[in-house]
């Protein structure tokens, strides 16, 4: 009996666009999401939503802001998830095991970052590792340049009250 294989076409756009973009949507999903671990599936997840859209998405003007967004949306979606479920473990009770929920990196500014509101994660990482302006940060968010302003300024208060940059002479 002959098997049949079918070739699989992936588009050179398509590969390419994936290759430029994986490594930064990656640490995208790391910052929003606090987890590096699940930072590539996410990724790849929406990479493949990609993929099976690429025909639409080739013809936007920006097609990495709409893979941007679903990597965003995921990765709160996933820190969400997470802390559901540790909230429902705890109520079980002392004697039940406990899911954890840490970042892989000790540093005292990655740690304040992923306490902070879904939102304002999004707003800094897109701020300090795309190097995004407030108005692109409202696109990507679906919000008004307001208001990424005003997730920036309570992000940036609330990261120089956890990390007392004054006495270490940091600037956010």
């Amino acid at each position: 009996m002959r098997v049949e294989r079918r070739k699989v076409h992936v588009d050179s756009t398509f590969a390419d666009f994936y290759l430029g973009h994986f490594s930064r949507l990656v640490a995208l999903a790391t910052a929003v999401a606090g987890d590096a671990t699940f930072a590539e599936d996410i990724v790849q997840d929406a990479m493949g939503k990609a993929h099976d859209r690429w025909p639409e998405l080739d013809g936007y003007d920006n097609p990495v802001a709409w893979v941007r967004r679903a990597v965003i949306n995921k990765s709160i979606d996933r820190k969400r998830r997470i802390l559901r479920e540790a909230k429902a473990l705890a109520r079980l009770g002392p004697g039940q095991p406990r899911a954890s929920f840490q970042p892989r990196s000790d540093d005292e500014l990655w740690s304040a970052v992923q306490a902070l509101p879904a939102r304002q994660r999004a707003a800094i990482a897109l701020f300090y590792m795309e190097g995004y302006q407030t108005n692109e940060i409202a696109e990507v968010l679906g919000c008004a340049e307001a208001t990424a302003r005003t997730l920036l300024h309570r992000a940036r208060a609330t990261l120089r009250l956890e990390l007392d940059t004054d006495h270490r002479g940091a600037q956010l």
